[in-house]
């Protein structure tokens, strides 16, 4: 599911994710965001921070899922780490605490530092194309 910024905390991101499921079982949700050395530290004290945090929920992710980005990412020269610095991935509400459901959501949140000038842009950052080509495969 691919939805504008914060619409999964919105009727609109609910409805389109019940609607996903009822049509085809299943509804995967990918959460990217971006996140900085600075912000974490001031906010967290952490300074040893990944190129890519993944995040997920407990009866919510797919493992081959989650290996398969972890190894993608590694195989672009990324650090990764599971759940550090930030936690979690955006489950709908009503689908909360119910196992089964075919929600299956992972959080990604990309270094700037990674990024760089391409932050406003990311499909001119030199890893995109690995991602583009991967999906492919």
């Amino acid at each position: 599911i691919h939805v504008p910024h914060a619409s999964m905390y919105i009727p609109d991101g609910y409805r389109r994710a019940a609607r996903i499921l009822e049509e085809h079982g299943r509804c995967l949700i990918i959460d990217l965001h971006s996140f900085s050395d600075e912000t974490v530290n001031r906010l967290f004290g952490y300074t040893d921070l990944p190129d890519v945090c993944i995040g997920t929920e407990e009866d919510y992710y797919a493992r081959g899922l989650v290996d398969g980005i972890c190894c993608l990412c590694k195989r672009l020269g990324l650090s990764v780490a599971m759940n550090y610095p930030y936690r979690g991935s955006i489950v709908p509400g009503r689908y909360l605490g119910r196992r089964g459901t075919g929600i299956v959501s992972v959080m990604l949140e990309i270094n700037k530092r990674v990024l760089g000038d391409v932050a406003s842009d990311a499909t001119n950052w030199p890893g995109a194309s690995g991602i583009i080509q991967s999906e492919r495969i």
